[in-house]
Formats: structure tokens, sequence, C-alpha cells
């Protein structure tokens, strides 16, 4: 179980001179074993989002983001964790034109009110994995999936990679990791980007961590290059 507060904000928009993005957000997620080997996910969040001019005009939406539900199967443990799953995810916002006074702004303005998505059903297929590089306390993992779009947008493809190491061991970690996301063909709507990350992260005991991490997405296509952080408490057992 985890729950995580974030933000993130963009460079200046290429479709209107001036629009910088941000968002924050409050996420919850939740993943439990129901079968031998068989976990079920569940996340979504509560979004805070606008787009800002550059004389400091605001156009804000607030709402739900999108649920994600998943499943996870275990296929191997030994020398690979390896499994394999599927996640949709479905939005939870309702349109922009149901935001209190839109009907009252200028065609501009409507254009600059942010969604709280892309409104799209995406359903994915997933195989991850993980290798301990014990004794040393680190390990690495990885993932690559294929993502279906619904409506206009174009299937993507996705492959990341994430590595940690106890500095302290048991008590206190480092992260960094990378993902990739790209359309598998050419439009104007669908978003390829690179996004790295790196934290810490700190075992306080009796299964509670503390996470903080920073992402930069460098390279985008469809979207704006941006940066965010984000501070997390999980619990397992």
């Amino acid at each position: 179980m985890k729950a995580s507060a974030g933000t993130f904000m963009s460079a200046e928009s290429e479709e209107r001179e001036g629009l910088t993005y941000a968002d924050r957000s409050l996420r919850g997620y939740i993943e439990a074993g129901v079968l031998p080997g068989l976990q079920v996910i569940v996340d979504s969040a509560v979004v805070d989002a606008w787009n800002e001019d550059s004389a400091g005009v605001k156009y804000r939406q607030r709402g739900y983001g999108d649920l994600g539900v998943g499943l996870r199967y275990r296929l191997a443990t030994e020398p690979l964790a390896i499994s394999a799953g599927v996640d949709v995810r479905t939005p939870l916002y309702s349109d922009t034109d149901e935001v209190a006074g839109y009907d009252d702004l200028s065609a501009m303005e409507k254009v600059s009110v942010p969604d709280l998505g892309d409104g799209t059903t995406d359903v994915t297929g997933r195989l991850e994995a993980g290798l301990s590089l014990w004794p040393s306390p680190a390990w690495v993992s990885g993932f690559v999936a294929y993502r279906h779009r619904s409506q206009a947008f174009l299937d993507v493809a996705v492959l990341g990679v994430d590595a940690g190491w106890y500095v302290v061991p048991e008590l206190l970690g480092l992260s960094a990791g990378a993902e990739v996301l790209r359309a598998l063909g050419d439009d104007e709507i669908t978003q390829s980007w690179l996004s790295t990350r790196g934290g810490s992260f700190l075992d306080i005991g009796a299964g509670v961590s503390v996470e903080a991490l920073a992402s930069w997405m460098p390279l985008t296509t469809n979207s704006e290059a941006g940066f965010g952080v984000m501070l997390g408490v999980s619990w397992k057992r």
C-alpha cells in the first residue's frame, strides 16, 4: 500500500506561446496477493491541474484522474524474478466543458483550460524481470510493455529500467530509473517521451518506508518537456 503527493511542471507550450502547464496530485496505490503467485493492483489519483499564461492568469481544473486496475502473475523466482501482467486504465474525470464558468470563457481561454488526462481507456500487456545483486545490497529490474489505446490515439511500446542500492543496509537507499514510451506510428496527438528519475528511500521499520523522487522528461513528442517531484509513504507486510 502506498500514498504519495507529487507535482509536475512543464516547459512552455508549443501550441500557445507563453503558456506553461503544472499539476499537483495525491495518489493511492494498493497491491495485494489474491492467489499463490497472483497479485491485484489498484491505483488512482486526485489531480489539481492548471495552465498559466505569461500574464500570470491560471486556467484550472480539479478532479479525479485515471483509475488503474492490474494483474501480475509470477512466472519464476530464480535466478530472475519474472512476472507477466495486464493493466487497464480508464478516466474518472469529466469533460473540460463541465468546469465551472467554462461557457463564459473566450475560445482562446477554453483552449487554455487543461484536461486531467487524454480521456482514453488503455489496455497494457507487460513482462517484468528483477535481479538481486546479492551479496551487494543492490538490485536491478526492468519491463517491456505493449499498450493498446482507444479513440484516435496510436498504440505505444514502453520500456523501463530501475536500479536500487542500500547505502545503509536495511535502512537508507538510493534509486534511479528511466522509461521510454514510443508511439507505433506518427500522428499529431499520441505522446512519445523519455523520462528519467532518481531518489532515495528510508525504511523506518514495521514495513513502513518513505520515498522522495525527482523526475525529468528531457525528450518528448506531442508534449512538453518538464520535471516533477514526489514524496510517498508505503507500507507492506
